[in-house]
């Protein structure tokens, strides 16, 4: 490289001299000029269309370096065929960035990688042939969607029938690296579309009335419903990733639409009536869409939805389209799985790459390589022969190659193997075959086969060969059937054990078995004495019910049960045929021949055919059978092992609806309901509302969507009328006179009318049967023609030819038609059954041209309505038709007497002047047109406060219902807090009640009474309470076993040295207990007798002692005795001194008491009777102490009031049991002077005496 270098730079100066001089001569002598051919600039953009194979084969148009805001309908276009003669691209998915194309060919249900797409676009003589990878095999036949994330190049599809998404790299061709993303909930995905930028991927779910718009990650999390309500069916949908919008077409609704990728900011770009678009492809500011059946590709501007070219492909049929144009891609973006070591796959999310392993893989805890979980496809058909289990996948069994690879799990470990069944959620298979054991080799064995370990478990060692066997995931039991024994029998997979579900004659030559583990149904076949037929039962061995008998089957098998539509399928005839479980039977137009085992999944049934053969099909539908010859030899079983079809829980939104109203969503197993649109969601977020407008507002008929709204004439307010069972409404009117709805109905052909509401609907008039005929003298042809009232082109016509009569009128009457032409003289007649004329008139010459012909016949033939034939229905002047019976009339001037409602009068007419419980104003004439007031008369009945005027409409009622002007004076009978028990709450019903707990009902009274003012006697919402305690804590004691609750009772426990007043107490409703809680626990009252002194040694001596001490002691205390006795007894002032009073406890002193009873106890008002006075009598307490008498100043005044539990009522001036009045006290035994007192008194004899008192030193 340098030498030529050096050599090109010792040029250019010799170079640049020739140059100079050849200017020079070229300038000074004149040449022609001369063609200047420009430098080749490639190709790297286009407009890329597919095209059906009919007529020519399959093939792309190419539109090289054509900008679509460029299109016309002149651009010229390249055909380009593709190997596969008969290819059916439906799919065109662009990759300017790899220059690569990714298409979806039907015809081989493969994914196709089209490489070097600019050498095509450059060169049209360079064919794509050879230049097509496949990159997946394995769709269903339908027409599946594709999309593309350019920075990881992993490819996304969706498949309807399969109901899944699925994923992986587009580079890669090994099938491990697939990954099935999503499978919940997207029973049919139409359309999807990714964005690689934004990591979002977006679908379409079940595409009909009640699909929604999701969004997820790009592995399938986070997901989300985006859009909720008014789709018809979207058959494809893209993107704009520079302005995040949202593009889709929908065939149903004829919409060309588009969103934020939230969702919001909805609008319909363009609706074109008549038009069903395949394909939809967007770039910078332009749309451009595949019209399949116009065989044409339009083009226009996203803002406006303005057309601006058209381009035909006729006679071929277009059907995608997609831009090859690096605009369609933002640049520069790095692939952020370019560092990311995945073993299978790598996803681009919000934070960071993310490694995915394919089906059958789990990802090990590097987060970056896959081990394997199963030798098991997720997706899989388990078959068995007598010696191998072998499996494959699903998707391949739709592939278009004959032999597909099988995986043999199980290898010539087994003998005699015949049946099989799978437990997917634990990696189990269970299957039964012959021991392989000598010694037992005759034995039937249930066999458990773990998946994970490879390692086998005899369930059952022992059992009689079932013909049948199903298994319940839900509660991992086994279910047999065997004929000669008339068994069902349930078999526990972990223990072994058996039990007899049903027996006898109801199983009698049992054959096949399947269930439903969800709702613990059993399905078999058996021929019974109640002859052949399919039977449900139940896993508890109720009766069993035959769901179709011998009359309906001839030689039925291949049962299985399809959780989709709850519905039995089975063979029988060599076709198959479901049956719901309601009873309802549909045939289906699969042909399987001779086949005995068969299964469903999804929407595909899966059959033998022939001993090493199986086949699928769609279910529905008698075409595309795919074949797999297997190389196992005869196959005795089949099964499924999919996680799809063993779901732990139903789908809560396929019962019912979920309880919703209008939309059913779920999280898990979770429901969420949503209201269509022009409808509000209640508060309990199931039921749906819509309250129509009353004025002002416009009526529109929605085809699509089966509804009529109310739009508010400010535009503000949208009502869909809640209407059931619509069927395609049309020319809806509202009748002012009436206030009805009415409205016809394209599906049902019926013309009816109901209120706003949707509380009333009738049906008025069905539109259909009969024929129209019809002379046409302007063909000349001269023929009459004939056609149903429904214009249905297959029942069009000839009814007869009458050249060169020029017919020109018709009419029909008992079977014969009868026409005129201008060239002829007489009428014609003919027999409408035979198409033949009969002889009826001949030619009249004294006919002139005749035009036209009617028939009035003495006898109507027409349908007459019976009630208006005869007597004219005793209408005085006109008798009408109606669809219910009849009407009578009045000629202009009179009125028809709305009493008799048969008879006319001069009288002009009026509305009802009369109203149930009231009256009309004085003054009011009740004519059409005016306006009265009301009042209500009944006692109990008031006027509804929602209608104050009446105005008397063209129909003659008022514009109210009269039974809703007065109404029954009522109680309201909703309690927030409770319930009222068999109550209608009318006056004067007395009514009881209930609360739920933990409330408790008002004590105060039993009923409430409903007054005739319409209020209830008492408040409802104080009837219930809220149920209140009792103080847990009381003096010197606590309860036992007490939950303190109003109304109930508790035992008590005092504390040591304290006994229990009372064994239990009550707590009262109000949360007070029935006894004073000083009242509860009392001190013990214990009296200790003197202690004895020990004998001393000297026995003598100290009896003396003892006897010398005790008579000087007794000396003494006469002494003191005699002493006070006398001061009392002679002292002049006795009655005016007393002491200081103070005792032991419990001693009670009172001189005025002459009782002289002995106390029982000190509750009772007497003092311990071992107690005495200085006189030696026991001290009654009745006449107690004045409160102000009680020193509580006093320490040992205080504690023995609080001993005796009386210090807080006395310190609260309140008496205490046994007092005589609000002012006095019992047990005074305590100081009763104030301190300042006895400091007055310096000895006993200064106290001045108390009236009634002794005075106690």
């Amino acid at each position: 490289m340098a030498n030529v270098s050096d050599k090109l730079a010792s040029m250019a100066c010799p170079l640049g001299v020739l140059y100079v001089i050849l200017a020079f001569a070229a300038a000074q002598t004149p040449s022609p000029p001369q063609q200047v051919t420009p430098a080749t600039v490639l190709v790297n953009k286009g407009v890329v269309v597919s095209l059906f194979p009919y007529p020519f084969p399959g093939h792309v148009e190419l539109f090289e370096g054509i900008d679509p805001k460029d299109m016309t309908g002149a651009t010229p276009s390249t055909q380009h065929p593709f190997l596969q003669e008969n290819i059916l691209i439906t799919q065109l998915v662009p990759d300017p960035s790899s220059n690569a194309m990714y298409y979806i060919d039907v015809h081989t249900n493969s994914i196709y990688r089209w490489d070097n797409v600019t050498t095509t676009l450059n060169d049209q003589t360079v064919s794509t042939i050879n230049q097509t990878t496949k990159v997946f095999e394995g769709l269903s036949r339908a027409i599946c969607k594709l999309d593309l994330d350019y920075l990881t190049q992993n490819i996304y599809w969706s498949d309807p029938l399969l109901h899944w998404i699925a994923m992986k790299p587009a580079n890669s061709l090994d099938p491990a690296d697939t990954k099935i993303l999503i499978t919940d909930d997207v029973e049919y995905v139409a359309a999807l579309a990714l964005d690689a930028e934004s990591k979002f991927l977006f679908w379409v779910s079940s595409a009909y009335e009640d699909g929604k718009m999701e969004r997820s990650n790009l592995y399938g999390g986070e997901r989300r419903v985006i859009l909720s309500t008014s789709f018809g069916f979207v058959d494809d949908m893209t993107l704009d990733m520079n302005e995040k919008q949202l593009y889709w077409v929908d065939s149903y609704r004829m919409t060309v639409e588009t969103a934020t990728y939230d969702g919001t900011g909805r609008r319909v770009i363009r609706r074109l009536v008549g038009t069903e678009f395949t394909s939809i492809a967007v770039i910078e500011g332009n749309i451009c869409l595949i019209n399949y059946d116009s065989y044409e590709m339009q083009c226009m501007f996203k803002t406006s939805g303005d057309r601006y070219a058209y381009h035909s492909f006729y006679p071929s049929n277009p059907y995608a389209v997609g831009f090859f144009n690096p605009a369609v891609q933002k640049t520069p973006l790095e692939n952020p799985c370019a560092t990311k070591t995945c073993n299978h796959i790598c996803v681009n999310t919000a934070l960071q790459p993310k490694c995915l392993c394919g089906d059958g893989y789990t990802l090990d805890p590097d987060g970056m390589t896959c081990s394997q979980t199963t030798p098991l496809y997720e997706n899989a058909v388990v078959m068995t022969n007598s010696t191998h289990i072998c499996m494959i996948q699903v998707s391949s069994l739709s592939s278009s190659a004959t032999y597909k690879p099988i995986r043999c799990e199980v290898t010539n470990v087994t003998k005699d193997t015949t049946h099989i069944q799978s437990h997917v959620a634990k990696n189990l298979l269970y299957y039964t075959a012959k021991s392989k054991d000598p010694a037992s080799s005759n034995k039937t064995q249930l066999v458990q086969f773990d998946l994970s370990s490879q390692r086998h478990w005899v369930v059952v060692a022992d059992m009689e060969e079932p013909d049948d066997m199903a298994f319940d995931w839900v509660g991992e039991k086994m279910f047999t059937c065997h004929s000669k024994l008339k068994l069902i029998k349930a078999w526990d997979v972990v223990t072994g054990r058996s039990s007899i579900i049903y027996s006898g004659n109801d199983v009698k030559k049992v054959s096949e078995l399947a269930i439903d583990p969800h709702r613990a149904n059993l399905f078999w076949i058996a021929d019974t004495i109640d002859g052949l037929g399919i039977y449900v039962g139940t896993f508890t061995g109720d009766r069993p019910v035959k769901l179709i008998g011998s009359g309906t089957l001839t030689n039925p098998s291949g049962i299985s049960y399809e959780y989709l539509d709850d519905s039995v399928c089975f063979i029988d005839s060599g076709r198959f045929a479901s049956i719901t479980v309601n009873g309802t039977i549909t045939n289906h137009r699969i042909s399987v021949g001779s086949a005995t085992k068969s299964l469903i999944y999804k929407n595909y049934a899966v059959w033998n055919a022939g001993p090493a053969t199986l086949k699928m099909s769609l279910f529905s539908l008698d075409a595309s059978v795919f074949t797999t010859i297997t190389t196992m030899g005869t196959i005795h079983s089949i099964a499924l092992f999919s996680k799809e079809t063993q779901k732990a829980y139903l789908d809560p939104c396929k019962i019912s609806n979920g309880g919703c109203d209008d939309l059913c969503f779920r999280r898990n197993t979770t429901v969420y309901c949503q209201c269509d649109f022009g409808r509000t969601l209640k508060p309990d977020g199931k039921a749906c509302s819509a309250t129509p407008l009353t004025t002002n507002f416009m009526l529109v008929a929605d085809l699509s969507h089966d509804r009529i709204i109310q739009v508010s004439l400010d535009g503000n307010t949208l009502v869909s009328l809640p209407i059931n069972n619509l069927m395609t409404p049309a020319m809806v009117r509202y009748g002012h006179h009436d206030d009805l709805l009415y409205w016809c109905e394209v599906g049902s052909k019926d013309i009816k009318r109901g209120t706003l509401d949707g509380t009333r609907v009738e049906r008025l008039i069905t539109i259909g049967g009969g024929l129209l005929y019809w002379a046409d003298a302007y063909t000349d042809q001269d023929k009459i023609e004939f056609i149903d009232l429904e214009g249905t082109t297959s029942s069009r016509g000839v009814l007869l030819r009458d050249m060169t009569s020029d017919m020109v009128d018709l009419t029909v009457s008992a079977g014969f038609l009868y026409y005129v032409g201008y060239n002829k003289h007489r009428i014609t007649k003919v027999d409408i059954n035979t198409k033949q004329p009969v002889q009826y008139m001949t030619s009249q010459p004294e006919f002139g041209v005749l035009d036209s012909v009617d028939i009035v016949p003495t006898e109507n033939t027409q349908p007459v309505n019976a009630l208006c034939g005869s007597n004219k229905g005793m209408c005085s002047h006109y008798c009408f038709s109606t669809p219910s019976g009849k009407k009578c009339g009045c000629p202009d001037g009179m009125y028809l007497d709305q009493n008799t409602q048969l008879t006319c009068t001069t009288a002009p007419p009026t509305c009802p002047m009369q109203i149930p419980n009231g009256l009309l104003n004085p003054g009011c004439s009740a004519r059409i047109g005016t306006s009265c007031g009301y009042s209500c008369t009944t006692v109990n009945y008031a006027k509804n406060p929602s209608i104050t005027i009446l105005n008397c409409t063209s129909s003659l009622f008022w514009n109210f219902p009269t039974d809703s002007l007065c109404i029954e004076k009522v109680c309201p009978t909703n309690m927030k807090l409770g319930q009222l028990v068999d109550c209608m709450g009318k006056a004067n019903d007395a009514c009881s009640w209930t609360c739920p707990s933990p409330l408790v009902k008002l004590q105060s009274i039993d009923v409430v009474t409903c007054l005739s003012n319409g209020k209830w006697s008492t408040n409802l919402d104080n009837l219930c309470l809220p149920r209140v305690k009792c103080n847990s804590v009381i003096p010197n004691g606590a309860f036992k076993g007490c939950s303190y609750q109003a109304g109930t009772s508790c035992e008590v426990v005092c504390n040591a040295g304290y006994s229990p007043l009372v064994d239990f107490v009550n707590c009262l409703p109000d949360g007070i207990w029935d006894k004073k809680s000083n009242n509860i626990c009392g001190l013990t009252k214990v009296v200790e007798p003197e202690k004895l002194t020990q004998a001393s040694s000297n026995a003598g001596l100290t009896a003396a002692v003892g006897v010398v001490v005790t008579l000087l002691v007794i000396l003494i205390a006469l002494a003191v005795a005699f002493y006070f006795f006398r001061r009392r007894i002679f002292s002049p002032d006795k009655q005016n001194v007393q002491g200081r009073y103070r005792s032991s406890p419990n001693v009670y002193f009172n001189a005025s008491d002459n009782r002289g009873a002995a106390a029982t106890s000190p509750a009772e008002g007497y003092s311990n009777p071992s107690l005495h006075a200085g006189n030696g009598e026991a001290m009654p307490n009745t006449n107690p102490l004045k409160l102000d008498q009680i020193n509580l100043a006093d320490d040992n005044t205080k504690q023995n009031l609080q001993n005796e539990g009386h210090y807080d009522s006395i310190r609260e001036g309140r008496p205490v049991a046994g007092a005589a009045g609000p002012h006095e006290a019992v047990n005074p035994l305590y100081t009763t002077m104030q301190p300042q007192e006895e400091m007055a008194y310096k000895n006993a004899e200064s106290v001045p005496e108390k009236p009634g008192y002794h005075r106690f030193n």
